[in-house]
């Protein structure tokens, strides 16, 4: 394709062919596109001239240049750099993506798992899948880590192209901060999923309103013929539907739904489900764990079955189904039951301690932080829950970032009037503190951080690595 093809109406002084269309000055190559972008942390429009010295030909920007100096290069001026890329990007790889079927998840809680999970079962039937978590990113059995929940556009469709797949599935975890900043701007999605909406990111979006109209956006990027799987549990799912013609397909336990769970019995470990699909009754068994990830598995579910993807294979594959890393985590040792969990939203944080309390009557001890720069009015509510139904909790550092650590666990623990928690600055430390006190049959909960990483005298460890080295420096002694 050549540049003149796009700006039919503009005067193009070098009617070039376009190699690549990219918003970092890095990846230039000769005949490229360089689309300067102002970012949070740098602003594209000082990278034009190294662009152009390493072989870009034309140069989209919102500022005016003096193009006198560049006699061979094209400079198009636009109101929003952003929306122009997407748009540039759309156009070039169209016909290289067309074969392939978009499916964007986005919600509050459940994003990750029902990602992984639908990634695992079209792999497990041998379907060429692309998919991008907040985990990792794949494509097919490659795995790649990840640096955002959701990766900018120029990414995604690098990804898509660089896999040499024709075909398949591309599955990605949209965050509403990405929908805001426009990183999947110009996808159209076969399937658009909202998992759920609750309270979060409201140091990003302010409030709930525009939390809610942000994800919802997503839901005009949907194709012609595409179609949205809601959870009709959530209070949001009538004003969702009301937003679109397309078909719209249910899952929850209400009656009503479209796909409908109805839970048997809750263990450690093990759920027992039925799932019906109008005709269809099928009785479910997984180890994953709580009515959350019966939620998850019924949204896959109802994601297949819209696509037309055959499930005969899914009740054994989710029997079989492997934890996904950081969600709800289960490992036994020196007789205690150690559960690591990445929830940190207040619902998640709600959800996952009242489910463990009733499927155990064992003794909580939980870890606990909020991370920094972050919703700060999150943090008593999230101090209040802990206290609720922890037995005994430890709150300590999780990703202070920019924010001073003391004024975060003041602020989480400013309207507590019970005396079950103690406050220890350094996350190290606190589990260590846990294990001590634990006794046989305890459960230590490690909750808000998953499978990252924390800094800990200049190593990387996770607090799956915390909590082993601690016992065994207990064991030891």
């Amino acid at each position: 394709m050549k540049i003149a093809k796009i700006y039919k109406n503009l005067i193009i002084k070098n009617n070039h062919q376009i190699s690549l269309i990219t918003d970092n000055s890095k990846k230039i190559v000769p005949n490229s596109v360089f689309v300067a972008i102002k970012g949070y942390n740098h602003n594209g429009e000082n990278y034009i001239e190294e662009a152009i010295n390493t072989g870009a030909l034309s140069i989209i920007t919102e500022k005016e240049v003096d193009d006198n100096k560049y006699p061979n290069i094209n400079f198009i001026k636009v109101t929003d750099a952003k929306k122009e890329l997407a748009n540039l990007l759309k156009l070039f790889y169209y016909k290289k993506l067309k074969k392939f079927k978009f499916i964007g998840i986005t919600g509050t809680n459940g994003k990750t798992t029902t990602c992984t999970l639908l990634y695992r079962y079209l792999r497990s039937l041998n379907l060429n899948t692309i998919c991008f978590t907040s985990i990792n990113n794949y494509i097919n059995d490659l795995v790649k880590a990840t640096i955002n929940t959701t990766p900018n556009i120029v990414t995604i469709y690098e990804t898509i192209i660089q896999s040499n797949l024709k075909s398949g599935y591309v599955i990605i975890e949209i965050s509403s901060q990405a929908i805001s900043e426009l990183r999947v701007l110009g996808l159209d999605f076969d399937v658009i999923s909202i998992t759920n909406i609750s309270s979060d990111h409201l140091d990003y979006h302010h409030n709930l309103t525009d939390y809610f109209y942000t994800k919802a956006r997503l839901l005009f990027q949907l194709k012609k013929d595409g179609c949205v799987v809601l959870n009709k549990d959530e209070q949001h799912f009538s004003k969702l539907q009301s937003f679109i013609t397309n078909p719209v397909y249910s899952f929850g336990e209400k009656n009503s739904c479209d796909f409908r769970f109805e839970i048997i019995d809750l263990k450690m470990n093990d759920s027992l489900f039925i799932l019906t699909n109008h005709e269809d009754i099928i009785a479910f068994e997984t180890p994953l764990t709580g009515k959350f990830n019966v939620q998850n598995i019924t949204n896959v579910f109802a994601i297949l079955k819209v696509l037309k993807i055959s499930t005969e294979l899914f009740p054994n594959f989710i029997k079989s189904i492997l934890p996904i890393d950081g969600r709800m985590n289960y490992y036994e040792i020196n007789n205690r039951l150690i559960i690591i969990d990445y929830a940190h939203t207040v619902e998640a944080v709600k959800t996952t301690l009242k489910t463990i309390k009733e499927i155990s009557d064992r003794n909580i001890r939980l870890v606990i932080g909020c991370g920094g720069n972050r919703d700060r009015l999150k943090r008593p509510i999230i101090g209040q829950l802990a206290c609720l139904y922890a037995n005994f909790v430890y709150f300590t550092e999780d990703n202070s970032r920019n924010e001073k650590l003391s004024n975060i666990l003041k602020e989480i623990t400013c309207d507590l009037t019970t005396n079950n928690y103690m406050v220890i600055e350094s996350r190290m430390k606190a589990i260590k503190k846990a294990v001590i006190d634990s006794k046989e049959n305890d459960i230590i909960i490690l909750m808000g951080k998953g499978k990252e990483e924390t800094i800990i005298n200049n190593h990387a460890l996770t607090d799956l690595d915390m909590i082993k080295s601690c016992f065994q420096e207990l064991n030891n002694e």
